[in-house]
């Protein structure tokens, strides 16, 4: 049992930093507290950093693995159904469920696979509402070429201009090829009301520039930048203060491996500065910056973890392949 015909992949890049109260607005490096002059302090970092290779050109640039495959035609999908069922039984009482099966030791119902199925089987879902979640999903992401053909494929019509996409993946591409001076260009051209309205956006993006000047081993043009550039925003913003100050610490060790901030030389710190820029563009044009299913699968996991207190069900635990997995008695 599947999701769709189409399989999905839905990377998480979430980081928060809880701000801490500096005494004085000024670059300090977190990652070392010994003196330079001290002959065991670490080894300054090596001018000639490995640089990842970019992502492929195509819309497999999105995210991680490739855009999906289209299969016509494309059936219902049983898991909405297991949502929507799901949920009825939560918001009702969990006696509601006719239950052949006899009572576990505990108070939890039981319900058999069979039973689970039917009642699956009697939910109606509109073929035309999830090709619009298909749809919402291949526009936000930006599967312009996937987007098309399932257009023609089911008649479905995405609710804004394909031509609109591309554009937004070239910024999108730019940034996670490193390319941020391109990348601010091409959202200027787009919108210039985009970065002048978001400023958290536009740090970001030079603090990716700078990234990007530690990886390549321009050490002074790294430092020149960060005081001149970042450093203002700094004074303005705590926790702007903070990240700078994390970056910089890059420069200090020459295994970003003893470094706590080296993940920020990690590829998924592009994928993380792109998709805040590809949110902020859909913003821009009325869209929202969120496709849907991840939404939904949410759900599902909040509403099974809200049933396993009453019944013992079939419940999905891979979500990769949505599969029924019978209860433990």
């Amino acid at each position: 049992m599947t999701w769709f015909q189409i399989t999905f992949f839905f990377p998480v890049l979430s980081s928060s930093l809880s701000p801490q109260p500096t005494p004085a607005v000024q670059l300090s490096v977190p990652c070392s507290s010994k003196s330079p002059s001290d002959p065991s302090s670490p080894t300054p970092r090596n001018p000639s950093l490995p640089s990842p290779s970019p992502p492929a050109d195509g819309d497999g640039l999105i995210g991680p693995g490739h855009p999906p495959r289209l299969a016509s035609p494309l059936p219902l999908p049983a898991p909405p159904a297991h949502l929507m069922f799901l949920s009825r039984i939560v918001l009702r009482d969990p006696d509601s469920i006719d239950s052949p099966a006899a009572s576990m030791a505990s108070s939890k119902k039981l319900v058999t696979r069979d039973e689970w199925e039917r009642k699956l089987r009697d939910v109606k879902i509109r073929k035309e509402d999830m090709n619009r979640l298909v749809m919402n999903f291949l526009v936000t992401e930006g599967f312009v070429d996937a987007a098309d053909k399932f257009r023609v494929e089911s008649g479905t019509q995405p609710d804004i201009d394909l031509a609109t996409i591309t554009d937004r993946m070239e910024v999108k591409r730019a940034v996670q090829s490193g390319n941020v001076q391109e990348a601010i260009e091409k959202i200027n051209d787009l919108n210039p009301t985009i970065l002048d309205t978001n400023p958290q956006l536009y740090f970001h993006l030079q603090q990716q520039k700078l990234i990007e000047l530690i990886r390549a081993g321009k050490i002074n043009e790294a430092l020149e930048f960060a005081q001149e550039e970042l450093a203002p925003r700094g004074e303005e913003n705590q926790v702007f203060l903070e990240e700078i100050e994390k970056t910089v610490a890059l420069l200090v060790f020459e295994d970003i491996k003893n470094c706590p901030y080296g993940e920020l030389l990690d590829v998924s710190q592009r994928l993380k500065t792109a998709s805040e820029v590809n949110a902020a563009i859909l913003t821009s044009q009325s869209h929202e910056k969120d496709p849907k299913l991840p939404s939904l699968l949410k759900m599902l996991i909040w509403t099974q973890n809200q049933l396993d207190e009453k019944a013992a069900y079939p419940r999905i635990n891979n979500f990769s392949t949505a599969a029924l997995e019978d209860p433990a008695i």
